[in-house]
């Protein structure tokens, strides 16, 4: 998960240097993209959680170094976000998430548990029009203009089920579908590609919720 955006380059370089004969090296991170984002009554309590955690346990050496020397020393507890650490990365990468984690529903977004726990079966049209933007704020971040998203050799498979780690399991990795491609055969068909294939061939994006029930939109959920 997270840890892949913030240690896999630090991996690879220690494989290199030990000589081990690698054929090629990509990094598949599941559900690690805990956005950097304010709940639903606005107040920014996981980011700042989380900037405790980086600042109380000097936790800078455990971050990515490029995404460390890039920031001022008072914003580098960014850098245990992936929002930041993996546009730093330098391994072609291709996320397994969902842009509705089930985890940050509950621990960053916050919002209403009956809305959230129901699967966004029992939701409000606020409460989808909210959630909607919350699945393009994480989208944003993963893929911004130019990022590293958009590289040669990068990809993802980001759906919109009520989810958490589900691509450890064959419920998620062999039956979630978008646009007709199952998640484990986009995983497939990326880990098998040329290291210079267009990343926009190796992408696959969420569906928004349905404003009318049922909200869910993607019916492999």
């Amino acid at each position: 998960g997270l840890s892949a955006y913030l240690h896999a380059d630090h991996v690879h370089a220690r494989l290199l240097a030990r000589g081990v004969p690698l054929r090629r090296f990509k990094v598949a991170p599941v559900s690690g993209f805990f956005l950097l984002h304010r709940n639903a009554t606005g107040a920014a309590q996981y980011p700042d959680e989380m900037k405790y955690v980086v600042t109380m346990q000097n936790s800078t050496g455990g971050l990515h170094p490029d995404c460390v020397a890039a920031q001022p020393p008072s914003e580098r507890w960014r850098c245990i976000f992936a929002n930041y650490s993996y546009q730093a990365s330098r391994a072609p990468f291709f996320p397994l998430q969902s842009a509705l984690d089930a985890w940050q529903m509950g621990n960053i977004w916050e919002g209403e548990p009956n809305c959230t726990n129901s699967a966004f079966a029992d939701c409000s049209p606020g409460e989808i029009r909210d959630l909607n933007q919350y699945e393009a704020d994480l989208m944003r971040d993963l893929r911004p203009p130019g990022g590293k998203a958009e590289r040669p050799g990068e990809g993802g498979f980001v759906e919109s089920c009520h989810e958490h780690c589900a691509a450890q399991g064959a419920k998620g990795f062999d039956t979630y579908t978008i646009g007709g491609t199952t998640m484990a055969q986009a995983v497939g068909a990326w880990w098998r590609a040329a290291p210079d294939a267009p990343a926009v061939a190796h992408w696959h994006t969420p569906c928004s919720l349905n404003a009318d029930a049922p909200h869910q939109c993607n019916p492999t959920c």
